[in-house]
């Protein structure tokens, strides 16, 4: 009999300054019913590379208020993501270069704390040869000539899902296993440990 098992993966990270990120809201003033312009600068140090450590290019997922709408075509399938325009899940683009900008429409008035977060996850070869994974949060609030802040992993929220915090207890689910069938994790609870584990492979 199997023993299912809780395990947490810590994955090796980059230095903080091994990439560098930054992102503007490039307007001197915002009205609703107009579309704008976010445009997003990434650079890697001279010494590393993404190009040849797993996924080619870096991915960024962003997420936005309800007084913001993305503006672009959206895809249908995740293979059509080298595209470079959107999937729902939440907003997923593919950086195929340094600089992207990223348009929205202000739809509503937006709040003093409405923010544009931006995820930014790549893999990365150091200099000795070692491929890290590298993942980067940043805000952008929605107001003029707004400017991105990093935030530290895990301190925003996507879509309407609220993240489950360290100590929090989790309430019973039923999640599929690799196999297809479902398992009772509340059945479970107190009886084994638990392996919980995601993975995405659309590339």
């Amino acid at each position: 009999m199997s023993m299912p098992m809780l395990c947490i993966m810590a994955l090796g990270i980059v230095q903080p300054n091994a990439v560098e990120i930054s992102a503007r809201i490039d307007a001197t003033d915002l009205h609703v019913g107009q579309s704008y312009t976010l445009t997003l600068n990434w650079d890697i140090a001279s010494n590393s590379s993404v190009d040849q450590a797993g996924i080619p290019v870096p991915l960024i997922q962003i997420d936005v208020p309800k007084s913001v709408e993305l503006v672009g075509k959206v895809l249908n399938e995740h293979k059509e993501l080298a595209k470079n325009e959107f999937l729902r899940a939440p907003f997923e683009r593919a950086l195929e270069s340094k600089s992207s900008n990223i348009d929205f429409k202000l739809i509503a008035a937006p709040k003093d704390s409405d923010q544009i977060a931006i995820n930014f996850i790549a893999y990365a070869t150091l200099e000795d040869g070692s491929v890290r994974f590298i993942r980067k949060r940043i805000a952008v609030p929605v107001i003029a000539e707004g400017g991105g802040k990093e935030v530290a992993i895990g301190d925003a929220s996507w879509g309407d899902n609220s993240l489950v915090k360290i100590g929090e207890k989790v309430k019973g689910v039923s999640l599929p296993q690799a196999d297809g069938t479902q398992v009772d994790l509340g059945e479970m609870i107190g009886k084994s440990n638990i392996v919980l584990t995601t993975y995405r492979a659309f590339w």
